[in-house]
């Protein structure tokens, strides 16, 4: 039981955040909305902040299974960054409400460890690039850094604007994003041409 409640509180947590945004949430709006009174929630979490952070580690956990982990068990680093496009897409809509919580209502000095977390994910997508352009021996490769940034931003926010009812289905859409990274960071040189 006690368990099944504290799901149901992030889970109300999330709408309430994503409604009045974090700092106007009370700890009283969110214990009215399970049914319980307020100091019923302090068995649960510590605070409002501990909801939050409770909120980020279980979105870095998922992204760590389905992203970080998936990708790092591949020989390539070009299967690397197609299979990080690819779940990264899947990703936001597996998670739904919650990245719009993690991305926009959450002042961000409530959650540290996201920069943490977030400097990972960078140093992944530019070592990979970086052996990405060794390997396939490209001179004139856009830089790493500027590749990971560009790849991340790509990819990070398609939930703002991607509607999954609409003409291209998720799978369509990654193949076209993964079409147009690779395009760009081997420059004049066509896909086709590096294999």
């Amino acid at each position: 039981m006690g368990k099944d409640k504290k799901e149901q509180l992030i889970k109300k947590a999330v709408q309430l955040f994503l409604k009045h945004g974090y700092e106007k949430t009370s700890m009283r709006d969110l214990a009215k909305s399970v049914g319980i009174q307020a100091p019923g929630i302090y068995y649960h979490f510590k605070s409002k902040q501990d909801i939050l952070y409770q909120i980020n580690q279980e979105s870095w956990q998922k992204y760590n299974e389905l992203i970080l982990k998936e990708a790092k068990k591949l020989n390539t680093p070009e299967e690397k960054i197609k299979l990080y496009i690819h779940n990264m897409i899947l990703y936001q809509f597996e998670l739904g409400e919650t990245t719009l919580i993690l991305d926009d209502s959450m002042p961000i000095k409530y959650v540290r460890e996201r920069r943490i977390q977030e400097r990972e994910v960078f140093s992944f997508l530019r070592d990979t690039l970086k052996e990405l352009a060794q390997t396939k021996g490209l001179q004139n490769a856009m830089d790493p850094t500027v590749g990971a940034f560009t790849l991340y931003a790509m990819v990070a926010r398609i939930y703002r604007w991607y509607n999954p009812k609409g003409r291209i289905s998720l799978e369509e859409l990654a193949d076209q994003m993964i079409q147009f990274f690779f395009n760009g960071f081997y420059g004049n040189k066509s896909c086709q041409e590096i294999k």
